[in-house]
């Protein structure tokens, strides 16, 4: 209809765009629902991997508590023995994300951490403190049996 009008030879190059930006915008539409199924099937975002998976490992270990060190990068540490062992490092971008999760998950630090690992119910209370003379952010998880 718009051919045999005459208005679509006037104004190709309009039309043109706008079905570009409709097909372009279907494809982000699907591109997003994508990436959240993605993110619902690997169990949430990055941030949350991240701490199950401290968690996880600080109770296969055996660890009564984690502190996890940001400055430049995150440095965790596991209570195990008596005595506090460097696990590992994270890139120190994670900080803000992964104390953002903690925080929602306790309720602003109102409440232990819920944690389960093979029908196995735990709970992490969580201490949280700046150290005022070296720019470092300290969070500490006790485990509550």
């Amino acid at each position: 209809m718009l051919v045999a009008s005459g208005y679509a030879r006037k104004n190709r190059v309009a039309l043109a765009g706008a079905g570009l930006f409709a097909i372009a915008a279907s494809a982000w539409a699907n591109r997003e629902k994508a990436r959240q199924s993605r993110l619902e099937a690997e169990g949430g975002t990055p941030s949350e991997r991240i701490a199950n998976t401290l968690l996880l490992y600080a109770v296969r270990d055996g660890a009564s508590q984690i502190r996890l060190r940001a400055g430049v990068c995150i440095v965790v540490h596991y209570f195990v023995g008596g005595e506090w062992q460097e696990q590992m490092k994270i890139p120190g971008y994670i900080w803000c994300d992964l104390c953002a999760h903690f925080i929602h998950q306790s309720e602003s630090w109102k409440r232990p951490i819920a944690f389960e690992m093979d029908g196995k119910r735990c709970e992490f209370s969580p201490h949280f403190e700046r150290e005022r003379d070296l720019p470092l952010e300290t969070l500490t998880l006790s485990l509550n049996i």
